[in-house]
């Protein structure tokens, strides 16, 4: 007995590391009820409810009889897991929707709906997807000042977002509205009343500049000039690489409120796009 429910306990730890990780589970298919198919992984008995079946699987049984799985071996992603109330509920639906995500790049633009919309931002469900949750985060959604996010988006809106990272193990998307349009920052740059000037007052641009100086592949780091855009407000550190001076030399925006601060970079073994990268994930740790 003690044998058993040791084995119960791993099953359900099993299950528990699977979905965190976002793994596939391989689970055998022992039944059908009103509910869904129940399934046998390890000593546990688990459902996969008829609306996370592969579609394709519904098409092919006649009246909803699908007796001709018992006993095949079906791959599925784990959706709930409770010890507490013996429940394990499974998708087959998302390892077709994780194999499709795999598919997709940072960077690529998806037709999407919005189904949820908080403090921090906007869920929506990928056409065609419909097992796929993106998370556009406020951040992301305007490049205008806003207060909350019903502002730009309401639910049952259609968008076209960009792609900014893909977690298809969990079938989750984080996604950007802002970036599918030019940012109106960047555009105003040449506009700007220049200033000679030393780093600002603020410790994260401070920040930043220290950061940079000490980042493998620096030569180093200054500080040209600052100006002021009282018209745009960037309401989150965003870093710009504006031009190559020369090869081996950068020129880099930094904004801030209504602040633009411009960066002189001295990197003679960085290519262009390994200075981009680097300005991008330094201006991010700056900002957390």
């Amino acid at each position: 007995m003690c044998g058993h429910a040791a084995a119960i306990t791993d099953a359900y730890k099993r299950a528990s590391e699977a979905k965190a990780r976002g793994e596939t589970v391989d689970v055998k298919v022992v039944g059908q009820n009103e509910a869904g198919l129940t399934v046998q992984f390890g000593p546990l008995r688990g459902l996969i409810p008829y609306n996370k079946v592969d579609p394709a699987r519904l098409r092919t049984c006649t009246n909803g009889d699908m007796s001709s799985l018992m006993g095949q071996q079906l791959k599925a992603k784990v959706v709930t897991v409770d010890p507490s109330r013996k429940e394990l509920v499974l998708s087959e639906r998302q390892v077709a929707a994780a194999d499709a995500l795999g598919k997709l790049q940072p960077g690529d633009l998806v037709e999407c709906v919005v189904t949820g919309v908080e403090d921090y931002g906007a869920f929506v469900q990928v056409k065609a997807m419909p097992d796929v949750s993106g998370l556009i985060h406020k951040s992301e959604v305007s490049w205008d000042r806003i207060m909350t996010v019903d502002q730009v988006v309401q639910v049952g809106q259609e968008l076209r977002a960009k792609v900014l990272s893909v977690d298809a193990g969990n079938c989750r998307l984080a996604l950007s509205l802002k970036q599918t349009v030019a940012d109106p920052l960047r555009l105003s740059l040449d506009d700007l009343s220049w200033e000679a000037s030393e780093v600002g007052p603020d410790p994260r641009i401070a920040g930043l500049v220290e950061a940079l100086a000490a980042s493998p592949g620096v030569d180093g780091v200054s500080v040209t000039r600052t100006a002021q855009d009282p018209h745009h407000v960037a309401q989150e550190l965003a870093v710009y690489l504006v031009r190559t001076e020369r090869e081996g030399e950068y020129t880099a925006v930094a904004r801030l409120g209504v602040a633009a601060t411009e960066l002189r970079l001295a990197a003679s073994t960085l290519s262009r796009e390994q200075v981009k990268q680097l300005l991008q994930r330094v201006a991010r740790q700056a900002a957390e």
